[in-house]
Parts: structure tokens; C-alpha cells; sequence
């Protein structure tokens, strides 16, 4: 049977997480999917066949786009090793895989967000590379509200392994008003440097947002045990659901 990934099953996303999570077993030639260049695009039938490696069981795993659309993206790592991210449409679900030039799928993990990918503006744009540090986004939805939460890592690990840092926030109903909270990041010597932008006004009937006041603050984070903490995160606790 055909399966069309914008329209994944509750079943086949929890034997995905179980697949993605598993330890090192799969082997994928990285070569076969062009990932030869320090960083590069992925496009339709690349994700389709490493999601094949991953998933094997599926009997005809695939996505409901066109050849060209890309819908992930990959970096080189310093040790050699490709970290690989593809956004699964209509699921609100990502996919981080790292691949040894051995064809090795040394680890994977899926990253969700909240009901969509209100905080994202293709399927890869939310997956960067700082240095030796890595970034994948994950949205928070609600009523008049969208996050955006960074999850920072030298090494892969799951979403549930690490905390995230609040990157964006937006509320519809806010001391009120209205909210707009975005961030510069800056990572130098193992420290998350957040300056934050905060910016509170009326949104008028048309749905354009009139700022009446603007505040700036920043938080610095460092990292502990894998964890990145500060104790100035109490500044955010109203822009989190």
C-alpha cells in the first residue's frame, strides 16, 4: 500500500519515533544521496530514499510534492559525520539524522512542534549550523499565539534529551494589547548570547500590528550537562504555552 507522507497515521508516526530513536543500524551510503558538499538542499526523492533507510518496513513511504521541492536540508560535521533535517508536510514533525561516511545511521530523533509550522517559513529554513553548534526550531501554536523554541546541540540528541531556548513569540493578547518578541542569538565560547526585542502595541481590525512601546533585554545562557540554563529565564515565562 501506498503511503503519502502529509497524511501520516498516528500508528505509523509512533513506529517512525521508535525507529528514529533506536541506536546505530542502518546502512546508508551518503554519497547516494549527493551529500557530498559541506551543506546542500534536500530534495523530494533524496528524503523519500533515506526515509526508506530509516523506515524500511514501509512498502511505498513517499510525499505528496514534486521532485524538486526541497523539504530538508544537511550539514557536514567536523568529524565527518552529515547531519540531515526533513520536514515532513502537514505533520508538524522533523527528522534529524546523522549519517557516518561508513553509511552509518549513527542517530536520529523527531523534533514536533505544536499543530503546524506556524514558526517556520519553508520545511528547512528553522535548521542551521553556528560554528560546532547546530539549531533546530520547534513551533509552540495556540489561540493568537506562535513560538518559536531553538534547540542548540554539538551532538545530536533527541528533542526529549535537551531543553530549548525561546527564540520568538507572538500574542495576539497581551497585557492588553498585543506581543512581539524576537532575538538575535550570538554562540562564542559555549555561551548562548539572546538579545531580545520586545515589542507591545495594538493589533488593528485589518490584522496590522501598531507598536506603542519597545523594550530590549538580553539573557546569556551556558551549558550544563547538556542543558543550556540561565536564571534570567523568568523574563519569558509569559511568552511560553
Amino acid at each position: 500500500m501506498k503511503t503519502i507522507l502529509p497524511y501520516l497515521s498516528i500508528p505509523f508516526i509512533a513506529a517512525l519515533f521508535i525507529q528514529c530513536n533506536s541506536p546505530v543500524i542502518k546502512s546508508v551510503a551518503t554519497n547516494e544521496f549527493g551529500f557530498d558538499a559541506d551543506s546542500g538542499f534536500i530534495l523530494k526523492p533524496q528524503a523519500e530514499q533515506l526515509l526508506h533507510k530509516i523506515y524500511p518496513d514501509s512498502t511505498g513511504l513517499t510525499f505528496d510534492l514534486k521532485d524538486n521541492d526541497s523539504i530538508g536540508k544537511y550539514y557536514k560535521t567536523s568529524w565527518g559525520n552529515i547531519y540531515s533535517c526533513i520536514g515532513i508536510p502537514e505533520t508538524a514533525t522533523h527528522i534529524v539524522c546523522e549519517i557516518t561516511p561508513k553509511g552509518l545511521i549513527a542517530k536520529s530523533g523527531l523534533f514536533y512542534s505544536g499543530t503546524s509550522h506556524c514558526c517556520w517559513s519553508n520545511l528547512y529554513e528553522g535548521f542551521q549550523k553556528h560554528g560546532k553548534y547546530f539549531s533546530i526550531k520547534t513551533c509552540g501554536t495556540g489561540s493568537g499565539f506562535c513560538s518559536s523554541e531553538l534547540f542548540i546541540f554539538d551532538r545530536l540528541k533527541s528533542q526529549e534529551e535537551q531543553n530549548s531556548i525561546l527564540q520568538f513569540a507572538w500574542q495576539s493578547f497581551c497585557s492588553g494589547g498585543a506581543c512581539n518578541l524576537y532575538s538575535d542569538m550570538k554562540i562564542k565560547n559555549d555561551i548562548v548570547y539572546m538579545h531580545y526585542t520586545l515589542e507591545k502595541g495594538e493589533q488593528d481590525d485589518e490584522g496590522e500590528f501598531k507598536i506603542r512601546e519597545t523594550k530590549y533585554f538580553d539573557i546569556h545562557y551556558t551549558k550544563k550537562e547538556s542543558k543550556w540554563i540561565s536564571p534570567d529565564t523568568i523574563k519569558l515565562n509569559d511568552f511560553r504555552y
